[in-house]
C-alpha cells in the first residue's frame, strides 16, 4: 500500500494540534493547571464500602462441622462444597469492595501526575515533537475531572451500598456452611452466584464509565515508552549528530533487507527525525562457527543510511507471512531519488506498524509534523531555518549554484571547487 491510505491516530493528532495552537497553553501554565487538578483529588476521596471500615469488620467464616445423619461418603462431599463455598464467598467479598476499580483509578491519576514530568524529561533530551501529547493528557485530564470522576464517585457511592446490602445477606447465610446439608448448601450457593453476577456487571459497567480515558491514557504512556527508547538508543550512537533543531520521531529494531539474505542482512535500528531516515546497524556477528553453533563474535555498530526525507519519492507498507512464521513480517519500503546515495531500502520492522511509519513519513514529506511540535521549541526551528536560508545560492570561487541544505546545517562545501561555504549570520 502506498503512503496516500488512511494515516494512524498519530498522524490525525497533527490537525488537532493546528487547531488548538492559538488555544495551547504555555508549558509553565499547563503544570500548575496539573497541579491545581492534582491536590483537589488529593482531598476529594472515593466513596468507600462500609464493609471496609472497622466499626463492620466481616464476620470469620464459621468453623465446618461433620455433617450428620448423612453417611460417610455424602459427609465428606457436603463438608467439600461447604469449603469450596467458603472459599468462594471469602473471594467474592473482597471483589465486591471494587478493589480492582479502585486500583484502575489510583494508576490513571498516577499517570496523570507521571506523564508530563516524562514528557518534559524528554524535552531536555532532544525529544521535541511531543506537542500532540501534551494537548492529548490535558483534554484527557480536563474530561476526567470534569466529567467522568464526578459521575464514577456519584455510581460507585450508589453501587457500594447495592453490594453490601448482598454481601450482608449472604453473610448471614454463612451460618448454614457450619453444618452443611443439600437444602442448606444449595440456598447459599444460590445466592453467592446471584451475588458474583451483581459484582461482575457492576464491575463492568463502572469500567466503560472511563474506559475512553484509559485508553487515552495507554495510548499517551505507549509513545512516551517509544519516545524514552528511541532517545536511550540515540545516546548510545556516537555515529548519530542530530543537527540544530532536528527533532527525533520514532525508532524500531530493524533489519534492512539489503541482500534477502538473514545471515548477511544488518540488523540495527531505523530512526526517523522530522528530516532524516538513518539506519545504525547495531548487532553481534559471528566471526567463529563451529557446526553452525557461534562459538565468537563481535559487536558491530556503524551507520549505514543516512538520507534526506526530502529526497524520498515514494513509501509503501505492508505485512507478509514469509516462510514459516506463524505471524506477518511488517515491511516499510522507500525509494529514493533527489542527491540520496541509494535508490531502494526495503526494512523489515519488528514491533512496530509499518503503516504508522509510513503515515509520519508522509507527514515530514509535506510538512505537517512541524504542527505536532512543542510550542516551546518552534523558535528555535524558526532560528534552524533562518539561519540555513543565509547560506549563499552560489559558490563565491566558482560561481556553480549551492543546493537547498537541511534545516540547521551552517555551512556547504562546493563539490565543484571545494571551497567552503557558510551561512552569513548576523554578527
Amino acid at each position: 500500500m502506498s503512503d496516500n491510505n488512511k494515516p494512524s491516530g498519530f498522524a490525525n493528532l497533527a490537525a488537532q494540534a493546528k487547531k488548538s495552537q492559538a488555544k495551547h497553553q504555555n508549558l509553565a501554565q499547563a503544570r500548575q493547571k496539573q497541579r491545581v487538578k492534582q491536590a483537589a483529588r488529593a482531598k476529594n476521596a472515593l466513596p468507600q464500602s462500609k464493609r471496609a471500615t472497622p466499626t463492620r469488620p466481616s464476620a470469620p467464616p464459621p468453623t465446618i462441622q461433620h455433617a450428620q445423619g448423612v453417611d460417610a461418603e455424602t459427609a465428606a462431599r457436603l463438608e467439600a462444597e461447604a469449603r469450596r463455598l467458603q472459599g468462594s464467598f471469602g473471594r467474592l467479598d473482597k471483589d465486591a469492595k471494587l478493589v480492582a476499580i479502585y486500583d484502575d483509578i489510583g494508576r490513571l491519576e498516577d499517570l496523570f501526575v507521571n506523564l508530563p514530568g516524562r514528557l518534559d524529561q524528554l524535552r531536555t533530551k532532544g525529544f521535541v515533537h511531543s506537542g500532540h501529547l501534551e494537548l492529548r493528557i490535558n483534554q484527557l485530564d480536563d474530561e476526567w475531572d470534569e466529567k467522568v470522576r464526578p459521575h464514577l464517585d456519584k455510581q460507585l457511592k450508589t453501587e457500594l451500598m447495592k453490594l453490601d446490602r448482598e454481601i450482608n445477606a449472604l453473610e448471614a447465610l454463612q451460618a448454614t456452611l457450619a453444618r452443611p446439608t443439600e437444602s442448606g448448601l444449595q440456598a447459599f450457593k444460590l445466592k453467592n452466584d446471584s451475588a458474583e453476577r451483581a459484582v461482575k456487571e457492576t464491575t463492568r459497567n463502572l469500567q466503560n464509565l472511563y474506559k475512553g480515558v484509559q485508553n487515552g491514557l495507554n495510548e499517551v504512556e505507549s509513545e512516551i515508552c517509544k519516545a524514552e527508547w528511541m532517545m536511550e538508543r540515540l545516546a548510545q550512537a556516537p555515529d548519530i549528530q542530530l543537527l540544530k533543531a532536528e527533532g527525533p520521531l520514532m525508532a524500531v529494531e530493524a533489519e534492512w533487507e539489503k541482500t534477502g539474505d538473514d545471515d548477511k542482512d544488518p540488523d540495527g535500528v531505523l530512526y526517523l527525525t522530522d528530516q532524516r531516515l538513518i539506519f545504525e546497524q547495531n548487532e553481534k556477528k559471528a566471526t567463529k562457527k563451529f557446526l553452525f553453533i557461534t562459538t565468537a563474535s563481535e559487536k558491530v555498530q556503524k551507520l549505514l543510511i543516512n538520507e534526506q526525507v526530502r529526497d524520498i519519492v515514494e513509501v509503501k507498507h505492508r505485512e507478509e507471512r514469509r516462510g514459516f512464521s506463524l505471524g506477518k513480517d511488517d515491511l516499510l519500503e522507500i525509494e529514493f531519488g533527489g542527491q540520496a546515495d541509494l535508490t531502494r531500502a526495503q526494512f523489515h520492522l519488528k514491533g512496530q506498524d509499518s503503516s504508522d511509519w509510513a503515515a509520519v513519513l508522509k507527514m515530514v514529506r509535506n510538512g505537517e509534523i512541524d504542527g505536532l511540535r512543542a510550542e516551546a521549541f518552534v523558535g528555535a526551528m524558526e532560528e534552524a531555518a533562518a539561519a540555513t536560508a543565509t547560506i549563499p545560492q552560489q559558490c563565491p570561487s566558482c560561481l556553480a549554484s549551492v543546493p537547498p541544505q537541511p534545516r540547521g546545517v551552517l555551512s556547504y562545501t562546493c563539490e565543484f571547487c571545494h571551497t567552503a561555504i557558510t551561512a552569513e549570520l548576523p554578527a
